[in-house]
């Protein structure tokens, strides 16, 4: 094994370095709101990147978890060779939580927009873009917002995948640690929220310092004003009739890792969903970075919970086989390890 220094800054550079798509452009928008505490309006500065053309017929829009980045959270999905056929089908738009770059400005205390706010910025965003039709991606936090989003208007949505998804309310867990620790220092939120029972391997340990040292490049003051918001949020409304029934109309599909912190609240989101157009995966080996922990399984499911929409009818489950080889062999090398140890980790 490489020196701990050296693999982390691989990883690093594996999470943030390369882009999916060569063609994309970056645009900071403003986007105002009320504060439920003070009244008063203030403006937030929402990031922005597109891949591809937003004029496409179809987009993949993406949220992240908190702590995380469009690039931390995804690079290393996007850039498995299994989704090689979506990244040249769709047009992909990351979506940023507001206020966590070090060089955003500060947020006022207690000020900080509410889940509910921050999925109405979601349709903002659409209509700025001019996007025809969506397929919702989010994670954790990510997957929160854009549920409230998909339930508030779902005229342009064609489908949502949710991994870890946060769905109930502040959790008995989340409640004592704030109480015990309190949220003085964001950095060691993140560490608790990310990483508490998370499934534990060498090279997930190292994956772990390498996001331990990119949480302090975060504005402290907004996290812990985004942690309050979170810890303040509101039930989401979404039932299910004794029929089937549900709220979200669209196909979901759930991803959540068998040793994620959002067990309880994917198979709560689960019970309220249309179980005739829902998919649940449980993934082994994978916590709260699932998209990194398992990138195969999670590109392998997306592009099957594609295909059951009438996308990719020529795609055989052979290529899919042949690719997934190859990025199990590009892992290993990532990883410097033994590239037959590594398939068997990482095989279904």
């Amino acid at each position: 094994m490489m020196q701990e220094e050296e693999l982390t800054e691989r990883l690093l550079n594996q999470s943030k370095g390369s882009e999916f798509d060569a063609t994309y452009q970056e645009e900071t928008i403003p986007y105002k709101y009320i504060s439920a505490t003070s009244g008063d309006q203030h403006e937030v500065r929402v990031k922005v990147t597109v891949h591809g053309d937003p004029s496409a017929c179809i987009t993949f829009l993406t949220m992240h978890d908190i702590g995380l980045s469009p690039k931390t959270q995804f690079s290393t999905l996007f850039n498995c060779e299994l989704l090689e056929p979506l990244k040249s089908k769709f047009c992909v738009v990351h979506v940023g939580i507001p206020g966590l770059d070090k060089d955003d400005s500060q947020i006022q205390a207690g000020c900080y927009p509410s889940l509910d706010q921050m999925a109405e910025m979601i349709p903002f965003i659409v209509n700025h873009f001019n996007l025809k039709r969506v397929y919702l991606f989010g994670v954790g936090v990510g997957a929160n917002i854009l549920l409230r989003f998909s339930l508030n208007d779902q005229s342009r949505v064609d489908g949502c995948i949710f991994a870890n998804p946060m769905f109930t309310q502040q959790s008995w867990s989340s409640f004592f640690h704030q109480k015990i620790f309190g949220t003085s220092h964001g950095y060691d939120y993140l560490d608790w929220y990310h990483f508490n029972g998370d499934y534990v391997s060498a090279q997930l340990k190292d994956s772990k310092n390498a996001h331990l040292h990119d949480f302090k490049k975060l504005n402290e003051s907004n996290i812990k004003e985004l942690i309050n918001s979170l810890e303040r949020r509101t039930e989401i409304n979404l039932m299910r009739t004794p029929l089937g029934k549900s709220n979200v109309r669209v196909p979901t599909l759930l991803l959540v890792g068998d040793a994620s912190p959002h067990n309880e609240d994917t198979a709560e989101l689960n019970s309220r969903l249309n179980p005739q157009i829902t998919t649940l995966v449980k993934m082994q080996d994978a916590g709260s970075m699932i998209l990194e922990q398992q990138p195969m399984k999670t590109a392998e499911s997306i592009i099957l919970f594609l295909q059951g929409q009438g996308h990719f009818p020529a795609l055989s489950i052979l290529q899919m086989s042949q690719k997934r080889a190859r990025a199990v062999k590009l892992q290993a090398e990532i990883f410097d390890v033994n590239p037959n140890s590594a398939q068997q980790q990482l095989s279904v």
